[in-house]
């Protein structure tokens, strides 16, 4: 058994790929594992990757079918031997020679189940700054102090929710049987098996150092959004959490809901007005569809006492002002729209 197997989807990242995989081939653990899911790709993705498995025996490529990003990554788990996982995006890369050994020796002596990390933002490969983390923590998430977690940790934008600042132990992702959703059906994969994995109670440790090179690069980002898409990914998005969290003892974690509810609302905001470049009323219709059609979820999700109603109140222009400043500051009506969500949110369950 592998220390760790490094799970890499690839679907036509000529350009990156090679750079990607040395940067673990150079890593100083050398009991790793490297599983590429080569995803369809139809330009030379699939000769490099043939040229790269003579220069190193730990890596393995796995040929499919272009089926998307969550099935490339769950048929490299359901392969994978080792005690962790770490995944790894092919245009992305590890910042540090020693990131697998820091972070699995890290997993070890503190026995986590997930660690969590800092990382270093690029631009089209050139570095541009670096976010760092809290100093090194561990703690078990449990129903006394999700409240804690929640707000020391989900709430910061440096906890992310993404996959790849997280490094994840193998047996307690299998035994709790948790998978990446396809996004022809959800918005974000990482997100839920995100919320997946805190579902389950597990042990965390906060590694404040930079492991990870995440490269932002034109085109790595879809521009084919839908109407009907976003809306409907979005409903399906908060449908899984709310039910992920109300089949687990966090069941009544009441701002955890809202803080993924007030997510999705911001994000249908984002792509409808970046991506599909509809007008602020034919955005406004849309969110208020959205509101419409959650109804049920949030009566669900907001039941419960009235201090913590009084707490998530508090709490709603904080969570819109740290996602969406930026936007605001580029678009007022955007930044209208969602205090008018939000506000209503307050009303809705006062």
């Amino acid at each position: 058994m592998a220390k760790v197997s490094v799970i890499i989807p690839a679907f036509n990242v000529q350009d990156y790929i090679e750079d990607c995989l040395h940067s673990v081939f150079d890593q100083t653990l050398d009991d790793i594992e490297i599983i590429v899911t080569n995803d369809g790709s139809t330009d030379r993705t699939g000769n490099i990757l043939a040229r790269l498995c003579g220069e190193d025996n730990r890596l393995t490529v796995i040929t499919q079918e272009n089926k998307g990003l969550s099935v490339a990554r769950n048929v490299a788990m359901s392969k994978a031997d080792g005690e962790f996982f770490m995944f790894v995006d092919s245009d992305d890369s590890l910042a540090d020679k020693d990131a697998l050994r820091i972070l699995y020796d890290t997993a070890v002596r503190e026995n986590a189940d997930m660690v969590v990390f800092g990382w270093e933002n690029a631009a089209n490969g050139v570095v541009t700054g670096t976010t760092s983390l809290n100093a090194t923590n561990s703690f078990n998430i449990s129903q006394d102090n999700y409240r804690y977690v929640f707000e020391e940790y989900v709430l910061r934008r440096e906890f992310r929710k993404a996959v790849w600042n997280k490094f994840y132990r193998a047996t307690f992702i299998n035994s709790g049987d948790i998978k990446f959703i396809s996004t022809s059906v959800i918005m974000t994969e990482d997100i839920i098996f995100n919320v997946k994995v805190l579902s389950l109670l597990p042990r965390i440790t906060i590694l404040p150092d930079a492991m990870y090179r995440h490269n932002w690069r034109e085109g790595s980002l879809s521009r084919q959004k839908t109407y009907a898409n976003v809306l409907e990914r979005n409903i399906n998005t908060i449908s899984y959490i709310t039910q992920t969290l109300d089949d687990s003892l966090l069941r009544q974690a009441a701002d955890l809901k809202a803080y993924y509810y007030i997510e999705c609302l911001t994000t249908i905001a984002t792509l409808e007005r970046q991506f599909n470049r509809c007008s602020f009323r034919e955005l406004k219709i849309i969110l208020y569809e959205f509101f419409d059609r959650t109804e049920q979820i949030r009566t669900k999700a907001y039941s419960s006492p009235s201090h913590v109603m009084s707490h998530l109140c508090g709490r709603v222009k904080c969570l819109f002002y740290r996602s969406m400043y930026q936007m605001i500051k580029r678009n007022l009506k955007i930044g209208a729209v969602l205090l008018l969500i939000a506000d209503n949110l307050r009303r809705k369950i006062n």
